[in-house]
């Protein structure tokens, strides 16, 4: 959506400089027709210089906390702005609060202003906060975000948690090979006659000598590595097959079903409740899955409702999600309690994701364990070979 800056003269004469989202100019003059204001000039605003990046999740949930709190205690929006500009941490953080203040200073709406920071607000937050604003429940908007940016912030902390010890035993296995491989190695088989080495201890010594006097190779190697991977991940397509991947892998890919699960029905459940239409919720639902395949999916999702199909029917054509997601949402559409029945499969799948990060850690533990210990017994047998046929010879 493009955003526009207009200038207009209101029922009383005033005028008026605001900046307004519209999908073109058509849908912008109508806009400011409805309102009963009258349009003087307007010109797209095309490039954003105020942002400095996307605010992290922590800092969504400490900002949407503190905004809703304020607001709830009658504190007015203005005054609110500035405690949170003047208490945050970073400077970055500090900038863009900066910017909302200055912004809602000159007569904009938070949400206009939200936008304006190109991208370091979501589009389901700016969403939520005009939907608050036109409907007067504002700090409830913020308060609801507040508590799904939490859930979301500690279903990542899990994840990271769960994943650092397999990551560390990982990055252990391969330093304890590297020292045994360049240092250990070369000193032993220096004894050894080369005709009498076995083939594993050959491979392991040829191993050794490129990585002591190649190194520069394989440091252009790896860096080449590193450049092809970070060049797929940021290619659209490249994404889609791998993110499509990770959901087949087993054990993994059921816990990642279980997180997008559990997100969509919250997502769902937020946009729903503050009146947002089966459209947008849809779309606004997409951009916040975290997966690239799935943001596809919904593009499907989307054109169905958009002929008449119901949510729960075009769900369920996405087989990567949870079974029981399309069934709660049919009985929420069939009971007409789809808020409800939405925040209790959000609460659901974040319990079932929780268990599943228990049993995936205990899983990948001995499977790292096995795997460092197969590394160093491989080296271990290439030592040991030469040795025995040594002995063997002097017996």
């Amino acid at each position: 959506m493009k955003s526009y800056k207009v200038t207009m003269i209101d029922r009383t004469g005033k005028t008026l400089t605001e900046t307004l989202p519209a999908d073109n100019e058509s849908v912008l003059l109508a806009s400011v027709k409805s309102q009963g204001n009258y349009l003087l000039n307007f010109e797209e605003v095309t490039s954003i210089s105020k942002n400095r990046g996307k605010l992290s999740i922590n800092a969504l949930v400490v900002f949407t906390y503190q905004l809703s709190a304020m607001l709830s205690a009658g504190v007015n929006i203005i005054d609110a702005l500035r405690m949170i500009q003047n208490k945050a941490a970073k400077e970055s953080e500090r900038l863009i609060y900066r910017n909302l203040y200055e912004e809602v200073q000159k007569g904009n709406s938070l949400s206009v202003a939200m936008m304006e920071q190109g991208g370091a607000f979501d589009a389901l937050l700016i969403s939520m906060v005009k939907s608050g604003e036109s409907s007067g429940s504002l700090g409830e908007s913020l308060q609801t975000m507040a508590n799904q940016y939490d859930r979301d912030k500690k279903i990542n902390q899990k994840m990271k948690t769960a994943s650092i010890y397999p990551m560390v035993l990982f990055v252990v296995s391969i330093l304890v090979v590297l020292i045994l491989v360049t240092f250990v190695l070369p000193g032993i088989m220096n004894s050894f006659p080369e005709a009498e080495t076995p083939f594993l201890t050959r491979i392991l010594i040829g191993l050794s000598n490129f990585i002591i006097y190649r190194w520069y190779i394989l440091l252009v190697i790896l860096g080449v590595f590193v450049g092809g991977i970070y060049f797929l991940l940021n290619t659209r397509s490249t994404r889609i097959v791998i993110d499509r991947y990770l959901l087949k892998i087993p054990k993994i890919g059921g816990l990642l079903r279980t997180v997008y699960s559990a997100r969509c029905a919250r997502s769902f459940a937020s946009l729903y409740s503050h009146g947002v239409n089966a459209l947008e919720m849809i779309e606004l639902t997409a951009g916040v899955m975290g997966n690239t395949y799935l943001e596809d999916e919904f593009d499907k999702v989307y054109v169905n409702v958009s002929r008449g199909e119901s949510i729960s029917r075009s769900i369920e054509e996405i087989a990567e999600f949870d079974s029981m997601l399309p069934a709660m949402i049919n009985v929420g559409e069939e009971t007409g309690d789809l808020e409800g029945i939405l925040n209790k499969t959000a609460e659901y799948f974040d319990q079932e994701a929780e268990g599943a990060l228990t049993r995936l850690v205990a899983l990948v533990e001995p499977v790292m364990i096995v795997w460092m210990g197969i590394m160093v017994a491989l080296i271990v047998i290439s030592i040991l070979q030469p040795m025995f046929k040594m002995y063997e010879h002097i017996g």
